[in-house]
Order: C-alpha cells, then sequence, then structure tokens
C-alpha cells in the first residue's frame, strides 16, 4: 500500500454548534484533499478482497480521526458513540441530521424576529 501523506488541518475552525455551515464546507475540502471524502459520503462498501477491506479500513479511520480533530469536546459527547466512532459516514451523517436541521431552525428565527 502506497504511503500516503496526512497533514495536520489548522485552517477548519472547531465545530461549535453555531459555525456548522463554514465548518462542513472547510471539512468536506479537506476530506477531499486528503482522499478521504468518498468513505464519508458513499454508499458502497469495501470489496470482498482483502487490500481493499484493509484500505478502506484505514481510510474510514483517517476519516474519523481528522472530523472528530475539529469538533469541540461537548460536540464529541453528542455525536460519537460505538457506532460513530467506527464509521465515518455515520458520524458525518449524525453531525450533518444534527447540525443542519439547527443551522435552518435558527436563520428561520432570525429572519422571522427581523420583520
Amino acid at each position: 500500500m502506497p504511503e500516503r501523506y496526512t497533514r495536520e488541518i489548522n485552517h477548519a475552525p472547531i465545530l461549535d454548534g453555531q459555525n456548522f455551515p463554514l465548518w462542513s464546507i472547510l471539512i468536506e475540502v479537506e476530506l477531499s484533499a486528503q482522499g478521504l471524502w468518498e468513505v464519508c459520503s458513499s454508499d458502497s462498501s469495501p470489496g470482498a478482497d482483502a487490500l481493499t477491506v484493509s484500505n478502506w479500513n484505514q481510510l474510514n479511520v483517517e476519516a474519523v480521526q481528522l472530523i472528530l480533530r475539529r469538533l469541540h469536546p461537548e460536540i464529541i459527547i453528542t455525536v460519537v458513540d460505538g457506532s460513530t466512532v467506527k464509521n465515518s459516514k455515520l458520524l458525518w451523517n449524525k453531525i450533518n441530521t444534527k447540525f443542519a436541521s439547527q443551522t435552518i431552525t435558527n436563520r428561520g428565527s432570525t429572519w422571522v424576529r427581523s420583520e
């Protein structure tokens, strides 16, 4: 398996619950740049070949690690459980479901208040 270059991300903010739109864009770009976005977004699972499974598992762990490094500890507590800590797609979906809906609700509340 070829060596992968993984660099620390410093430009993406820590997700604090209020900055999801910016956070999600920057994390998706970083995951894509590192070749990890497919394991977070694809419905496909690794093939039966042992090398493919091993490679997918490694990419999955790297994606989980990258995402967790950019979450506030209070957010980690709310989105990480036995399944999301082992599966980047489940982790991404849980974060997206929780915070994308809050962002839409907050924008709607702000808009209503400004009338």
